[in-house]
């Protein structure tokens, strides 16, 4: 459902990540990574039901696309709680700027 979105020529830039996780053949969990301004946005987090995000795993797979760089994530409630658990720190509320 995503084919008027994800078209090929985003797929094929270097600084953008869609991961998948498969358990045999079917996609169980994933994210999308997008470096930029030196920092990678980890987002789009997910895990069909019955399947939990192994998020030590995500920062080591996000990490082996682009080595070096530090990792962000906006996650709350249990999904940050998740994060935490899974090696990320949080480094204060999210504040978004409108102008």
């Amino acid at each position: 459902d995503t084919g008027d979105v994800l078209l090929p020529p985003l797929l094929q830039r270097a600084h953008f990540r869609i991961l998948a996780k498969y358990a045999g053949e079917r996609i169980v969990a994933g994210a999308v990574a997008r470096l930029g301004s030196g920092i990678v946005d980890v987002s789009n987090v997910y895990a069909v039901g019955g399947h939990e995000v192994d998020w030590a795993e995500l920062a080591e797979v996000v990490g082996s696309w682009f080595p070096g760089r530090p990792l962000v994530g906006y996650e709350r409630g249990d999904a940050l709680d998740a994060a935490l658990d899974g090696g990320f720190v949080a480094t204060g509320d999210l504040r978004v700027w409108v102008r």
